[in-house]
Order: C-alpha cells, then sequence, then structure tokens
C-alpha cells in the first residue's frame, strides 16, 4: 500500500522481499521487522535500493507513528554511495505523497548532511532524552562505524547485487 500511494507500485518479486523484510514482529527498538537477520541476493536492476529506500522511508514513518527511535546505519562500500542512498529517502519524507501518509514526519534542521540526519523528533513527539539522535547515518564498508549505536544496519550494494538488513541487537 505504502508503496503504490508513493507511486512505485512494487513488481511481484518486490511483495516476496517484503514480506520476508516486514515479518510483523516487534522489539523494544523495532517495529514491525523484528527476527533474523535477512540477506537479499537479487540481479542488478532488479530495484534492491529502490525498494530498501522505500523501506527505511517507511520504517522512519511507522516508528514515529509509534514514537519510537530508529536509528539507521546504512552501509555502502563506500560512504559516497551510502549517502546517496540516504539523500534519496531524505526526498522521499520530503514528497507530499510522504507528508500525506505520515504527516507527522519532517527532516529535523539540528542534523541535516546527507552523511548523517534526523527527523524532528520533537515534532513527531519521539523522546530522545540522553540518547545520540539520529535517524540516518551512513557508512562505507572501510569507513569507520563504531560508535553509532543503531537499531538496525541496512548493508546495500556492499557485494555486487546484495542487500541486507540486520537488527544488531
Amino acid at each position: 500500500y505504502f508503496c503504490k500511494c508513493m507511486g512505485l507500485p512494487p513488481a511481484l518479486h518486490m511483495r516476496e522481499w517484503h514480506q520476508a523484510f516486514l515479518t510483523d514482529n516487534s522489539n523494544d527498538y523495532l517495529e514491525d521487522i523484528a527476527g533474523p537477520n535477512t540477506l537479499l541476493l537479487a540481479p542488478r536492476g532488479s530495484a534492491k535500493s529502490t525498494c530498501l529506500g522505500l523501506l527505511a522511508a517507511w520504517l522512519i514513518g511507522r516508528h514515529a507513528l509509534n514514537k519510537k527511535l530508529l536509528r539507521i546505519l546504512y552501509v555502502s562500500y563506500n560512504v559516497d554511495v551510502a549517502r546517496n542512498k540516504s539523500r534519496a529517502i531524505k526526498q522521499t519524507i520530503n514528497s507530499a505523497e510522504y507528508q500525506a501518509i505520515f504527516p507527522m514526519v519532517r527532516l529535523g534542521k539540528d542534523r541535516t548532511s546527507d552523511e548523517l540526519w534526523s527527523i524532528d523528533f520533537d515534532f513527531a513527539g519521539v523522546k530522545t532524552l540522553g540518547e545520540d539522535a539520529f535517524t540516518i547515518a551512513c557508512a562505507g564498508l572501510k569507513g569507520t562505524i563504531t560508535s553509532k549505536r543503531s537499531s538496525l544496519v541496512i548493508v546495500d550494494d556492499a557485494i555486487k547485487s546484495a542487500a541486507s538488513i540486520a537488527n544488531p541487537e
């Protein structure tokens, strides 16, 4: 439903991906996607990155709706690629279609770079007291990811034609 509203109805193979990623299980940190790590292997051009970008945007909205902090570490083979994916997620969040679905989500003004940014937690009603509050932090495989505590890790294009999400509990 979300993908259709965003103007990108999922292809049949993407619906299978949705079933793999969306477990309907929740824990203290994750809504609807808790469970084992998931690896997606698919041919080049099958829209893995597009699907992961929409998934990340939807998860940001779902967590904000539930007033839960979601920190995503977006990793690719280099930080420049991850930064471009992050920028696309921000553009999705700024779109009128997204705002119609998740009006409580808007980009924050404190952390605004494509490499490290956050939604406006106060506007969304998400408590962040004492937390290193960010929404997406980007990294490359050879970069530093220490000290970035995240509840979700998305590894995209780290190896040719692979994408995954990990729940670092």
